[in-house]
């Protein structure tokens, strides 16, 4: 009986490590298909600034699904972002607003970096895929610099890895101006003949230096806008705490002025947004409180152009859409023969050695077993 037995065990073993075995030279060739890629960055502002020590972050969002559209995926996916609009503007929109949310919800970024001495960094090992990269303002003398949000998509073809290189943008702010008056407004779009859909008011949640500071209710009594004012620099952002249903959100800002954007999504809306402008000013008059009640003074901050204009880089036969903006990021990318792989289902190499050495040892077993009866 025990020698049946311990022929039973002994087969069952080596049928399983050559199962394993199997299994692992199934997965080689799939890992051996996707690629890795990266992104550079270099932060400099076009005054020739170097803005060495910048923080970033950057968060792997989404990808393309089998209908070649980007699409959020994992946790982004039940945020309420639109990725229907793949054109510059409305990139760098999609950009602002998941980098709200990921501050917002404390998203764990997928890495970090810092930029070293000349201003550089690099993202590495970056599978293919839609990345959301943001970063940390920083303060350089007597000016605080405010890096733009943006998406980049790692994407490759053939036997070529995909290097990314970007040249980040930003807004600054003159930290010594004395006060300064901030602005936030709530604009409704594509639901002109369905006012019936809106909400009777919002509630928005007013941050400073990422410590909530004032709940604040907008709603046709205050035209949606609330203003307020600080004599120190801080800094700010805005949450709406809860976006009506069937719409989906945008935030955009400059350096004092924040609109919080709801689109109507259903199927007989165009969900095609524009830029909104009307009756945010991009000229602030925040009073110094050293002068009189008569005199105003407008914060020294650069000059930021809101046109936006779309960009497409080709390389072979990858191409990818950026936004080119003055308060965005150009990017470029280039391809090397050097390669590494990943595999597609986003696991490493590790589980392939694994699987080997498990089918070894348990055909070692088995055959041990096997010359002991």
């Amino acid at each position: 009986m025990r020698t049946k037995l311990g022929r039973h065990a002994s087969l069952l073993l080596c049928s399983f490590g050559l199962l394993l075995w199997m299994i692992a030279g199934v997965m080689l060739p799939v890992f051996a298909d996707t690629q890795l890629g990266s992104l550079t960055m270099h932060c400099k502002t076009p005054d020739d600034v170097i803005l060495d020590g910048m923080e970033w972050s950057i968060y792997y969002v989404g990808d393309r699904n089998q209908d070649g559209e980007l699409e959020l995926q994992g946790q982004y996916a039940s945020f309420p972002v639109s990725l229907e609009d793949e054109s510059a503007s409305a990139l760098t929109d999609a950009a602002r607003t998941l980098e709200t949310y990921a501050m917002q919800f404390g998203l764990d970024p997928l890495a970090t970096a810092v930029s070293d001495a000349n201003g550089y960094l690099k993202f590495s090992q970056l599978e293919p895929g839609l990345y959301l990269v943001s970063g940390k303002g920083k303060k350089v003398v007597d000016r605080y610099y405010f890096p733009s949000a943006f998406l980049v998509e790692i994407s490759a073809s053939g036997d070529a890895q995909l290097d990314m290189s970007a040249n980040p943008k930003f807004l600054s702010m003159n930290s010594n101006a004395g006060s300064w008056n901030y602005t936030v407004k709530k604009v409704w779009e594509n639901d002109e003949d369905y006012l019936e859909n809106r909400s009777a008011y919002i509630t928005v949640e007013i941050y400073r230096d990422d410590v909530l500071f004032e709940t604040v209710r907008l709603d046709e009594s205050n035209d949606w806008t609330y203003e307020w004012s600080s004599t120190s620099f801080h800094q700010w952002r805005v949450w709406e705490k809860e976006v009506p249903e069937d719409y989906y959100v945008v935030y955009r800002s400059n350096e004092t002025q924040f609109v919080i954007v709801n689109a109507l999504t259903i199927s007989s809306v165009s969900t095609e947004t524009t830029p909104y402008t009307d009756d945010v000013s991009t000229e602030t008059r925040p009073t110094d409180d050293t002068a009189n009640s008569d005199s105003q003074t407008t914060p020294d901050t650069e000059d930021v152009n809101t046109e936006t204009i779309p960009t497409t880089i080709q390389n072979d036969t990858n191409s990818i859409t950026t936004a080119a903006t003055s308060d965005t990021t150009t990017t470029t990318k280039t391809t090397n023969s050097e390669t590494e792989k990943l595999p597609q289902t986003g696991q490493l190499w590790w589980p392939v050695p694994l699987l080997g050495l498990a089918g070894l040892i348990s055909i070692a077993v088995g055959m041990r077993l096997r010359t002991k009866e």
